[in-house]
């Protein structure tokens, strides 16, 4: 069973984090309290970093003809497939990318509140 876990970025001053297991999910939840909130998914990246809904991974391919092709995507929840996935900026739950593969071969490189700029572009 994978354990219960958020982290929420709270924007107060240099902004910070805030991490919530147990109980202490249930305050904030029924406070209302959900920007910002990230859901831990249970799984880490390459170097063994925690992963969250929010996080950005940069993925690097190299294409037929040897180019490098990177990827930008984001970890979200699609609530009508109750997972998460990997997905780019725009990108439909429809069009999911596998999450467990690519916390094999790539790390998390930011969040989407701390590093939205990543995405620009």
């Amino acid at each position: 069973m994978r354990e219960i876990k958020f982290r929420k970025w709270t924007a107060n001053g240099n902004g910070g984090w805030m991490e919530y297991s147990d109980n202490s999910q249930v305050w904030l939840i029924n406070r209302g309290e959900y920007e910002g909130l990230m859901q831990f998914t249970g799984l880490k990246d390459k170097n063994g970093k925690e992963v969250y809904e929010g996080d950005i991974f940069r993925e690097v391919y190299d294409d037929e003809s040897g180019a490098k092709l990177v990827f930008w995507s984001i970890v979200k929840w699609d609530k009508e497939r109750a997972c998460f996935f990997a997905g780019e900026k725009n990108q439909e739950s429809d069009e999911i990318g596998g999450l467990q593969e690519i916390v094999k071969e790539f790390a998390v490189i930011g969040n989407i509140y701390e590093n939205g700029n990543l995405l620009q572009g």
